[in-house]
């Protein structure tokens, strides 16, 4: 919400018109403070300092923050209000407006596409449904994150990651992890769990152990693409947690991830799954030279799909990184497009992927945990960081309560017919809800 306020002069202040934004913090360039009793008083006080540009009033404690610049950076921020006293901030170009939205350069400001808000198009902006009215909750069961594909017949149908056995995520999402097939009538669900895509199988196999992080996509013959991560490792079984059995992860199973692809003319299947994977590591030395995972696509009508995925070094395993690689069909095999990984910070993983045709740019959602970043591309290559993290733990329902999770990770989603993207996947740890196990989230663009 952008504010014009008249400030009339007292106690030394002179007058003064302020451009001013709810929930922004500006960072840095700090010139002075001061105790003050409004943002009004925060601004006529820049307004009577020469080199005050930029100026963060923090609500709680009527503490001014007077800068010379705007250009330390900005983030959302409830407790504080940000603005300047010399001319209000309007876009130029469709950047301006973080590629999420439209800039009438005339008049300056934003039309921001479904999903987004704010005064730069900067904030999703998203509605989500409990496990009561929506979402995918199995009862008794761990899911973490899914995606959604539209089946000929009309319904939704999610390929959700299960823990199973009655296991929990965190400690056994290495061993028990499996792909479940459920299906809706509704984008938001709820959605009922049908069958088991994706299973163990022999361990000797690639993927003999675990199938975890599933993306759906449907090439241009109408086939089935189930993209997912698979590992497997000798003398290790799934779990049976029932019984209380809650060990830890084994670190080679973990370097062992690798990306995978089964197809089929049916989301009921049955899949058919590569004896191999379909993206290994990358060479010694390479930023993903220790495991691949998370894998992200976009089919493109000629058959070529475009692969975002997640690696780790060897180098430095606890550094997060996004890359590309691309196959010509899904018959092909793929090639290691990125030298070097996305402009991302370190911590943000687990790619969700889609094409905007109406802004004619690829977006990328990455998680930092209860954070998310934001990245976008002309052309799914070179890729464009503009926006700071920011929160997405505080929810708000569908029946207008708010909700605060411990995690919100593995962002997708849900495209309509015309290709729009007009719903949010992601997977919860939750405090209260779902007896606090994990649960996959579907939440509605706005």
């Amino acid at each position: 919400v952008v504010c014009v306020c008249v400030v009339l002069g007292g106690d030394g202040l002179v007058d003064a018109q302020c451009y001013m934004t709810e929930g922004l913090r500006v960072d840095g360039n700090d010139v002075g403070n001061f105790t003050f009793n409004s943002q009004q008083e925060c601004c006529a006080a820049c307004n009577s300092l020469r080199e005050c540009e930029f100026f963060t009033f923090v609500k709680s404690k009527n503490l001014c923050w007077l800068k010379s610049s705007g250009d330390g950076g900005h983030h959302h921020d409830p407790d504080c209000i940000s603005g300047s006293s010399s001319t209000p901030w309007g876009c130029t170009n469709n950047e301006d407006c973080s590629m999420n939205g439209i800039c009438n350069a005339t008049t300056g400001q934003c039309s921001c596409r479904l999903g987004f808000k704010g005064d730069q198009c900067e904030y999703l902006s998203d509605i989500s449904f409990g496990c009561e009215v929506g979402s995918s909750c199995i009862a008794n069961v761990s899911t973490w994150g899914g995606a959604v594909v539209i089946g000929d017949d009309g319904k939704y149908h999610m390929f959700v990651n299960i823990i199973s056995n009655g296991c929990h995520l965190w400690a056994d999402w290495t061993t028990n992890s499996i792909i479940g097939h459920s299906v809706s009538d509704k984008p938001q669900g709820p959605y009922v769990l049908s069958d088991i895509a994706l299973g163990p199988r022999d361990v000797s196999y690639w993927d003999g152990l675990t199938q975890t992080n599933p993306d759906i996509k449907r090439a241009s013959d109408g086939t089935y693409l189930l993209f997912y991560t698979g590992m497997s490792v000798a003398n290790e079984t799934h779990k049976n947690c029932t019984r209380g059995s809650q060990d830890g992860s084994l670190p080679q199973l973990v370097l062992n991830q690798r990306i995978g692809l089964a197809t089929a003319k049916s989301p009921y299947g049955p899949w058919t799954r590569s004896d191999t994977p379909v993206l290994d590591v990358g060479p010694s030395g390479a930023w993903d030279d220790a495991f691949v995972t998370n894998p992200a696509p976009y089919v493109f009508q000629n058959g070529t799909i475009l692969l975002v995925y997640k690696g780790r070094s060897l180098e430095d395993e606890s550094a997060m990184n996004e890359g590309v690689a691309i196959a010509s069909s899904y018959n092909s095999s793929f090639v290691r497009h990125s030298k070097t990984p996305f402009p991302a910070a370190t911590n943000c993983e687990d790619a969700g992927l889609y094409y905007d045709r109406e802004m004619s740019v690829f977006r990328v959602f990455l998680h930092c945990n209860c954070n998310y970043q934001e990245l976008w591309s002309p052309d799914g290559i070179n890729w464009n960081n503009h926006t700071p993290q920011r929160d997405w733990c505080n929810v708000t329902m569908s029946d207008g309560s708010s909700r605060i999770f411990k995690q919100r990770q593995r962002p997708k989603f849900i495209l309509n017919e015309e290709g729009q993207a007009t719903h949010l996947i992601t997977s919860i740890e939750p405090t209260k809800m779902h007896n606090g196990r994990t649960f996959t989230l579907v939440s509605e663009l706005t």
